[in-house]
């Protein structure tokens, strides 16, 4: 039996139906982790990488952008690429306060968490599922946005809308707003990011 000590696989699930590709990454896993051999998988889908992955490299244009724990394409990002290319949507050009914890932005001053970047020009990002609505007559602090769109995605719903000339995408379970409704929107300092801007 072959048991090689390094296993290259090449977009291996790329023509398969949904079905068998989800049974085929489990079955591949499975038999890595029971072998024990290095593997290095090559995908352009991030839901598979981070499925499969004990690390990704991430490469754009030939370049590496970032490398680490699937979980730390989500929870410490490197640029806006990697932030682009891992499902990220909203991104506000905004102004890092000197004391790098508020950001001016075109629909208020909003208190962020995390930065690690100099005072002056970024961009604000956050995931659409961090981003929380709630009625409008709903206590306590928040922006007001007006629904312009609602796609349905199975077990969850992507609203587009807008705060002043601003665009946000939200994704939540709940299905009680519709286009043209007022909503309160929360933007969770601790899921907000700031990153580097080149302006």
């Amino acid at each position: 039996m072959t048991r090689p000590r390094l296993l290259l696989l090449d977009e291996p699930f790329a023509a398969l139906d949904p079905e068998l590709r989800d049974d085929m990454r489990l079955l591949v896993r499975r038999l890595q982790r029971e072998q024990g051999v290095t593997t290095i998988l090559v995908t352009h889908d991030q839901q598979e990488a981070s499925m499969m992955a004990d690390r990704i490299a991430l490469l754009i244009n030939g370049h590496l952008q970032q490398v680490g724990p699937p979980e730390s394409f989500y929870t410490s990002l490197a640029n806006l690429a990697v932030a682009r290319f891992f499902g990220a949507q909203n991104f506000l050009p905004d102004t890092l306060g000197q004391d790098q914890h508020t950001v001016t932005t075109a629909i208020g001053l909003l208190s962020i968490c995390h930065t690690g970047v100099n005072p002056g020009p970024v961009t604000l990002i956050i995931r659409p599922e961090h981003v929380r609505m709630e009625p409008v007559n709903a206590p306590g602090d928040g922006l007001i946005g007006c629904i312009r769109g609602r796609q349905f995605l199975g077990g969850s719903h992507r609203y587009c809308m807008t705060i002043g000339s601003t665009e946000l995408s939200a994704l939540t379970t709940t299905a009680r707003y519709g286009i043209g409704d007022q909503v309160r929107v929360v933007l969770p300092a601790e899921h907000l990011w700031a990153l580097p801007d080149s302006r």
